[in-house]
């Protein structure tokens, strides 16, 4: 009967094995922590990038009714100062419309029974100023 025994030689690879897969597993650990970080970083840009487009799109918005307001106007407009600030008033056939910047926030109202509207918030100044012209009131 011949029993075989291990050398020093073969405990000496198992070991080594094993040491391979704990590198294989630390160095799997490193990437997958490196990609979530990246991960999460692309996501909060991408949160950002939505915010920034979605305001630039109300902006867009908010100017087009502006300039509709505008063209519409059968009278020139009148500006006024109240207690909350400048309000320009544009009067249409069909009512009155107006503008108020109040503490960042652009607001307009249809008609004078109507209450105020939020047209844009998170303004960082707005101004309005009456230019006489020789021939248009700008």
């Amino acid at each position: 009967m011949k029993t075989t025994h291990a050398t020093a030689k073969d405990r000496l690879c198992a070991g080594i094995t094993l040491i391979e897969c704990l590198v294989y597993v630390g160095a799997v650990a490193v990437v997958l922590g490196v990609s979530t970080a990246a991960f999460y970083q692309c996501m909060d840009n991408s949160i950002g990038l939505r915010r920034n487009a979605d305001d630039i799109v109300r902006a867009l918005k908010a100017g087009e009714r502006w300039r509709e307001d505008v063209r519409a106007a059968t009278a020139p407009p009148r500006l006024e100062q109240t207690d909350d600030g400048w309000t320009l008033t544009l009067r249409h056939e069909t009512g009155e419309v107006a503008y108020q910047f109040v503490t960042n926030v652009l607001v307009r109202r249809a008609d004078a029974a109507r209450s105020w509207t939020m047209e844009l918030e998170r303004v960082k100044s707005c101004h309005v100023l009456h230019e006489q012209r020789r021939h248009v009131v700008a």
